[in-house]
Order: structure tokens, then C-alpha cells, then sequence
């Protein structure tokens, strides 16, 4: 409802408040103390000071305004009235209009309700007036098809109307230009304002301000204000002045303007079409500028009111874009009522540049963002069956889509469309090579083409391969079409590149690159469960070897061709530990563990060093409870636990002749870096000097090395330390060359260090070394000390290598 209030000169009791003078002298129950205050500071009739000096005062130009303020919508008509009640000059009388809703105004423009048929420019003959009712009915010059009439039948404004809209556009823009009007006629001031304002949406329509007709349009506030020449010289619109555009409608001048595309294209609906089709294109022109570029928005309305029955290029672009920005503004609702005519031209033109198809990605994602999910289905498979056979487009479009948001999803209503995007995907999944086929089942659980599991299997089967081998794609695979499916047929290949022990496979699980496939869901429980012990495999490759062999007893059982994680790293002899560990927990070595493990060792034989910790792991694998599938590895073992047998059993006989040294001999070298503590042990104890001598001629150096060591150990305690002088003096002075030398050492090393020949010495004294034995040291002692010195630098040499060596 509109409220109505008159403003004129009263007497103290016509006056609303009971105050003589210019007051308000009537009005409708709603207006409110504000809306007064709004009247009276802006909208009120104004007299020009002396006018009435030479001039009926009737005759001063009428006036009128329009504002919005606090979301309220006010409209006045004012007129002279000659004298006051005391006699002065200057009376007036303002009626005003005012509503909170904006529905009021119905389909009219604001400036069109100056004509509204209710105004009556006079005293109301009481306090109280009636609220008008809307819609307000207009004279009929004030219609929309009047006043295109209006322009119709003025070739000079037919000739200028595209000038004059764009000066009303300029009203609106970033920089905005008033307009001024000057004309003598209040009426013509009025049409052609309420003319501009057709072609304003209605929203920007309610937010011009209007002021007219004013003495100085230069100071009078207003985005269109109206001029009369009755009050004097007006500004000449040939003269650009910044801020202002300047139309002088009774001498059917208009001022310099840029013409803009919209403003041109819509004078030409507005003259060439039906008015009521030209308006409503004009309206939805104007409302799109607020979300689309102009030049666009007038485009754009123009397909949607106007259609044409073939798209080129340059009209398919203008249905793509406006349907990508409205989605792109969350239109939904603009979309839902001229979404389909905007497609209806999109569909008749086939995408061909790279550039359109990006576009045409672009104007997908949006529609499904707003879930326009008809129009984004319909646009899919136009622009599928367009770009399947053009590459350079297809990537484009593939592009766009595929940075689409994770929660992105389209959502299909029609079965008949999806089955044709269906086997338009199917085609394309063979032209991608595999590394493209990521990003083609990213775009596929977008556009949710296939119904779960659907995809092309063989096209899953290549990326399923392909992420196998590249596992940085794991981050992407959760937005896949079908991820379930390539997962499960991912688990099944890395299954059988790390069983087959693939070198990059192998590498990636213990990097922790597959450590999340363990919790897919997607995989059944047995793949899972095997999965699981590879990655716990993989965790353990992580560690040193020994805090692998003590985690071994706590891991469970280990796939058994995990070895190469577990082994990792670990090398013949110094890990024996881990080897024998992986026995005891797994029971297992598989034939390709075991052929690995026959060629460390044989490597390890050829360095020439000592490995009793190897023979203890040969001794573990020959044993009932593990499982060597190697047949050399095999053999190494069980060769291994006969040798320690003989070798055990001639170390314990005491008999002369020693019957088990001929045996120990056949396995000298071959075994002895494998027994050279039971070598040690015989060579120094066994009496049996001659089958000494065979086993020492199978093996001079093993034996010497075997020896030495065996005596080394025997120098801590007195009764060791005399057993071992004793046997070394012998083998000095009889022995076998090899057995000799390590005997000399062995004596020059006691000789050389004061500890051990304070060990002597108590040996001597507590009567474990005979007195012929003691003779023969002491002789050895004299003639040591004369290689002392020379051995010490020795020594000394050796020690200071052996440091460098560390350093390095």
C-alpha cells in the first residue's frame, strides 16, 4: 500500500500538528514521523525566489521527484499556489507517495507512477486520506506501449535513442554520469525519464534518484533531473562537462556520448520488435548485467527472447558463457527458467578450438555446481560427441574438468543421455596412454558417467598397472571413478611385483610409499591380510639389522618371499643373527632366498675371512623344523652340519692315532673358515702329531690362522696361559711350519707384554710348567728381547693402519 501525504501552507487548524504555516495538511495512517521528515527535507515543491515579480505565479513551473531511503520509496508532484494565508507570495502544495515494498510498483517503473491517475494536486478537504491501493493505474501516455510509441513516431528520437540509453546505462556505472533533461513541458520530462527507466532492470530502477523540474539541474541532486528553460538559460549539451550528460529535448539536441553495444542492440529491439518482447528482453538484459558482463548480458537476452535457428561460433560462445557465469553467480533459478533456450542454441553448433572446449568445461562445472543437473548432462554429451575425435580440444576440455572440486558430482535424471556419454567414454579410454588415464577416471567419478563399477575394465587394468608403478598418483586415486576396483586390482599387481621380488616394487613398500593399502577398505580379507604382513615386512627393512633380528620373534609370520625387505641391507657374516632370527620365526626359505643366500655365502668363502657365525646359521637352516627350497643352499647346510660332526668328534678324541683327523682333513680349506674354532681347538690339543700333519698340509694357512687364534684365547688365566706355552714350545721345536709360526707369534706376543709373563711366572711357581718346559721358554725369552723393539714399531704400524682404515 502507498501512503499519501499533502504539504501546503495551513492554517493552525487544517495543520496535522496544529501549527500555522507551510505544514503537512493530510495524510494516510502509515506515514510515519520519519517519512515526513524525508518529505519535507527532499521532496517538497521549491518556488524560485521572484518569480512572481513580472510573472503569473500559477504559471511557475510544476515539480516532481523520486527517492529511495531506509529501504522506503517516496515520489512527490508539486505545484505553485500563488499566495499564502497571510498574503505572501510563494505558496505551494507537494502531494507525496511513499511504500516499503517494493512489489508495489508491480511492473511499472517508479517514473511512471507520475502519471498515475490518482494524483490530485490540490487541499485534501480533510486530515485523513485514504492509502492508494496497487497496482496504480497510469494515464495511458505513461505505458510501456505508449512511450515506445512515443519514439517511434519522433525520427529524431528514433535517430538518438541509443545515445540516450547510454546515457542512462552511464547513470548506473562504475563512474557514474548524471543525466539532465531540459524541456519547458513537465510531461515530456516525464515520458522520456520514465522511457530511460524501461530500460533499467527493475532492482536499479528503484535505486535512481529523479528531480524536476529544477531552476539549476548543475546543483540540483538527482541521477536524472529535469530542467526548465522557463528559469532561465540551461546548460548546452554540445558542451562536455564532466559527471553530466545533457539532452535538450525542445531544441532536440544531445550531448557527446560513447555509444554502447547494449544501449545500441537494445534501441534496435526496442524499435524493430514488439514492444512487450522488446521490454521483457531489455528487463532480463539489464537484471544479467548485475551477474554477466553487459555486452554479454544484452547477448545473451537476446538469444533467450529472440532465438535464432543456427548458432555460429560467435553465438555459441555468448550461449556457453552466460550459461558458465550464471552457474558461476549460483543462479540457479535464472538458469531453471532460460537455461534450456540459451542450450537449445549451444547444441546446434559442435565445439571445435581448444579455447571453446575449456569453455564448454568451464560452463559444465558450473552447472553442476548449481545442480542444473538436465542442463549439465545435455551440455555433456554435446560437447563429448564434439571433441572425441579432436585431440587438442578433448585434452582441453579433459583440463578444466579435471581440477573440478573432490565433492563435485553431477547427478543424471535421463538414462538414454548417460548411456550415450557412457560410450562416448568408453571410446575415449582407448586413445589415452596410461599415465592420461589417471586424470580420465578423476573426470569420470565427476560426472559419475558409469554406475558404480561400470568403467571399462580394461581401461581400470591399465591404471591399476600404472599407479603400481607410480605411486605418487595415491593422493589422486581417491576422486577415481571405480576406486574400489582399481584399488583391489592394485593390491593383486603389487602383490606379484613384490612375491616375484620386482627391485622398484620392493623399493617403493619399504619407502612407505604403499603403507595406507593395508586399511582399504576396498580389499577383501585375505589380500589385506597379506598386504599386512608385507608392509609390517617393509616397517622391519626400515630398521637396523639388529633391532630386525630382536622385532623377528614378535613380527609373526612374514610373507615368505617378504625376505628381501627383512634382509635389507644385511650382509654374510657380521648379520648371521637376522638370517638365523628369520629361521626360527618363519621356518621358510624360499628357493629365490635360498639361492641369494647360497651366493652370499660363497662370496663371504672367497674373502678368505673366518665365519663361525655362518656356520651357526648353516647349522639352524639343516635343522627338521626349517624349510630350505634351494637345493645348494641345501646341500651348503647339511655338507656344514657333517663337517661340524667330524670336526667335533676329533676335537673331543684322544687316542693316538686320532681316526677322525683323516675326515677333518677332506673338509680343509673347503670348511675350515667354517670351523676354524674346532680346527684351532684340534691342531692344539691332539697328540696324534702325524694326522696333525696331514690335517695341516690340507690347509697351511687355514691351520697357522686356526692356531693362532686358538692360542690367543688361551692367554687370560694361568692354567690356560701354561697349557698354551706348553703346546706352543712343542710346536715350535717340531711342528709343522704353518702350526711354527703361529707358535712363535704366539710366544713372542707372551714375551712382550708383562702381564702375561707375570702369568708365566705364577704358572712356574704353582708347578703347572715343568722345569724343562720353563728352560725352553726362558731360552726363548732371551733371544726374543732382541726383536722387541722392531716388533713394538710393527705393531704400532699396524694399529695406526687399522685406525686410518676406520677413519676413512
Amino acid at each position: 500500500m502507498f501512503d499519501v501525504a499533502v504539504y501546503t501552507d495551513t492554517r493552525a487548524s487544517e495543520a496535522l500538528d496544529g501549527i500555522d504555516g507551510f505544514n503537512f495538511q493530510a495524510a494516510s495512517s502509515g506515514l510515519t514521523a520519519r517519512d515526513r521528515q524525508v518529505i519535507r527535507d527532499g521532496m517538497v515543491h521549491q518556488v524560485v525566489v521572484g518569480w512572481g515579480v513580472d510573472r503569473d505565479p500559477l504559471d511557475h513551473p510544476p515539480s516532481f521527484a523520486y527517492r529511495r531511503q531506509d529501504d522506503r520509496h517516496y515520489l512527490a508532484r508539486g505545484v505553485s499556489t500563488g499566495v499564502t494565508n497571510n498574503g505572501r507570495p510563494g505558496n505551494l502544495l507537494t502531494q507525496a507517495i511513499v511504500t516499503a515494498s517494493p512489489d508495489d510498483f508491480g511492473s511499472m517503473r517508479p517514473a511512471q507512477l507520475f502519471g498515475a491517475l490518482n494524483w490530485n494536486l490540490a487541499k485534501a478537504p480533510g486530515k485523513q486520506l485514504a492509502q492508494w491501493a496497487p497496482p496504480l493505474k497510469v494515464a495511458p501516455q505513461f505505458e510501456a506501449e505508449a512511450l515506445g510509441q512515443m519514439i517511434k513516431d519522433d525520427p529524431w528520437a528514433v535517430a538518438h535513442l541509443a545515445e540516450y540509453l547510454s546515457m542512462v546505462e552511464q547513470t548506473m556505472g562504475e563512474e557514474p554520469k548524471r543525466l539532465i533533461l531540459i524541456t519547458a513541458d513537465e510531461s515530456t520530462a516525464l515520458r522520456w525519464i520514465a522511457l530511460g527507466t524501461l530500460f533499467v532492470d527493475a532492482e536499479r530502477a528503484l535505486g535512481l534518484s529523479i528531480r524536476g523540474l529544477a531552476a539549476d539541474p548543475m546543483t540540483t541532486r538527482g541521477d536524472i533531473v529535469a530542467a526548465s528553460p522557463s528559469f532561465g538559460p540551461q546548460p548546452d549539451p554540445a558542451v562536455a562537462r564532466p559527471g553530466v550528460n545533457v539532452v535538450d529535448l525542445d531544441r532536440r539536441v544531445i550531448g557527446p556520448v560513447e555509444t554502447s553495444e547494449s544501449a545500441r542492440t537494445q534501441a534496435a529491439w526496442f524499435l524493430e520488435q514488439d514492444s512487450g518482447e522488446a521490454l521483457a528482453a531489455i528487463e532480463l538484459a539489464r537484471r544479467w548485467e548485475r551477474l554477466l558482463a553487459p555486452e554479454l548480458a544484452t547477448r545473451a537476452a537476446a538469444l533467450v527472447s529472440f532465438p535464432v535457428q543456427l548458432a555460429d561460433q560467435a553465438v555459441w560462445l555468448t550461449a556457453v558463457q552466460a550459461l558458465r557465469d550464471l552457474a558461476q553467480a549460483g543462479q540457479a533459478d535464472e538458469l531453471f527458467f532460460y537455461g534450456d533456450a540459451l542450450l537449445d542454441v549451444a547444441v546446434t553448433y559442435p565445439v571445435t578450438t581448444h579455447d571453446d572446449a575449456a569453455l564448454a568445461g568451464q560452463a559444465l562445472l558450473g552447472l553442476i555446481s548449481v545442480q542444473s543437473s538436465d542442463l549439465a548432462a545435455s551440455l555433456l554429451v554435446a560437447t563429448l560427441e564434439a571433441v572425441a575425435a579432436r585431440p587438442r580440444a578433448r585434452d582441453a576440455w579433459l583440463a578444466v574438468i579435471v581440477e573440478a572440486p573432490a565433492e563435485l558430482r553431477l547427478t543424471w535424471a535421463d538414462a538414454g543421455a548417460r548411456g550415450q556419454a557412457a560410450t562416448f567414454f568408453g571410446e575415449m579410454a582407448g586413445l589415452f596412454d596410461d599415465a592420461r588415464l589417471a586424470d580420465l577416471f578423476t573426470v569420470l567419478n565427476t560426472l559419475a558417467v558409469f554406475e558404480p563399477g561400470g568403467a571399462p575394465a580394461a581401461a581400470r587394468s591399465r591404471l591399476a598397472r600404472y599407479w603400481a608403478a607410480n605411486p605418487g598418483r595415491t593422493r589422486q586415486s581417491g576422486r577415481w571413478a571405480d576406486a574400489a576396483e582399481i584399488t583391489r586390482e592394485l593390491a593383486g599387481r603389487l602383490l606379484g611385483a613384490w612375491r616375484a621380488g620386482d627391485p622398484a616394487a620392493i623399493d617403493a613398500l619399504a619407502g612407505g610409499d604403499w603403507s595406507w593399502l593395508g586399511d582399504s577398505p576396498a580389499l577383501s580379507p585375505a589380500a589385506a591380510s597379506e598386504i599386512a604382513g608385507w608392509i609390517a615386512a617393509a616397517d622391519l627393512a626400515n630398521r637396523p639389522p639388529p633391532e630386525r633380528t630382536a622385532a623377528l620373534a614378535a613380527a609373526g609370520p612374514l610373507p615368505a618371499e617378504s625376505w628381501p625387505l627383512v634382509w635389507r641391507g644385511a650382509a654374510l657374516e657380521a648379520d648371521h643373527k637376522l638370517f638365523i632370527a628369520w629361521a626360527d620365526s618363519q621356518s621358510l626359505i624360499t628357493d629365490r632366498a635360498g639361492a641369494w643366500l647360497a651366493g652370499q655365502i660363497e662370496a663371504f668363502l672367497q674373502t678368505g675371512r673366518p665365519g663361525i657365525g655362518l656356520r651357526r646359521l648353516l647349522v639352524r637352516l639343516a635343522e627338521p623344523d626349517v624349510e630350505v627350497d634351494h637345493p645348494d643352499l641345501a646341500d651348503w647346510a647339511n655338507q656344514t652340519v657333517q663337517a661340524r660332526g667330524y670336526f667335533e668328534t676329533a676335537m673331543k678324541y684322544r687316542q693316538v692315532p686320532n681316526r677322525y683327523l683323516d675326515a677333518v682333513a677332506e673338509y680343509v680349506p673347503t670348511m675350515a673358515p667354517l670351523m676354524i674354532d674346532y680346527l684351532g681347538e684340534i691342531l692344539v690339543a691332539s697328540s696324534d702329531a702325524v694326522g696333525v700333519a696331514r690335517v695341516v698340509a690340507a690347509g697351511p694357512e687355514w691351520s697357522y690362522e686356526a692356531v693362532r687364534r686358538a692360542l690367543a684365547k688361551r692367554r687370560a688365566t694361568v692354567e690356560d696361559l701354561a697349557f698354551a706355552l706348553t703346546r706352543a714350545l712343542a710346536m715350535v721345536g717340531e711342528g709343522p711350519v704353518a702350526l711354527a709360526r703361529a707358535a712363535e707369534e704366539f710366544l713372542q706376543g707372551v714375551c712382550d707384554d708383562r702381564k702375561r709373563m707375570s702369568l708365566v711366572d705364577r704358572a712356574a711357581k704353582r708347578g703347572l710348567i715343568d722345569r724343562p718346559t720353563q728352560d725352553r721358554f726362558d731360552s726363548f725369552a732371551s733371544q726374543a728381547k732382541k726383536g722387541r723393539l722392531g716388533r713394538r714399531i710393527a705393531r704400532a704400524a699396524t694399529e695406526l693402519r687399522g685406525a686410518m682404515g676406520k677413519e676413512d
